[in-house]
């Protein structure tokens, strides 16, 4: 059976890349504050993300802290333990692909603008095909 792996989202970056070496390669990593919940309840989830080989040095110098960001890539969960015992969860993802949402580097329209495209009420004309 075929399975899939692929965790896509826009959030703000909140932690702008560093970069190291592992297993020869250079890798960089940031977090993204992910908006979630509803309106009267708003929460936010981080996201770490990691970007391997050639692409990292570009992540550098393309994004930032508090930079709007779409990324793709593969989703891996984590549970463990904080320092005060309580259990705590981190959600990580392999970046394969990702677009700044800003400036002249964007392909794609604002975060806010995309976000509201999900959150639009259907056209009153709007017909389900079924």
């Amino acid at each position: 059976m075929p399975h899939l792996n692929n965790y896509q989202f826009m959030g703000h970056v909140g932690r702008s890349p560093t970069i190291k070496e592992a297993a020869g390669k250079q890798v960089a990593e940031f977090s993204v504050a992910v908006s979630c919940g509803t309106v009267a309840k708003p929460d936010t989830i981080w996201v770490k993300c990691s970007v391997w080989g050639d692409r990292a040095a570009r992540v550098m110098e393309k994004i930032s802290k508090g930079d709007a960001v779409y990324v793709s890539g593969r989703l891996s969960l984590r549970s463990y333990q904080g320092k005060d015992g309580t259990p705590k969860a981190e959600a990580s993802v392999m970046v394969n692909e990702w677009q700044s949402l800003k400036g002249k580097d964007a392909a794609a329209p604002a975060v806010d603008d995309a976000m509201a495209a999900f959150a639009a009420p259907p056209a009153d004309d709007f017909v389900v095909p079924f």
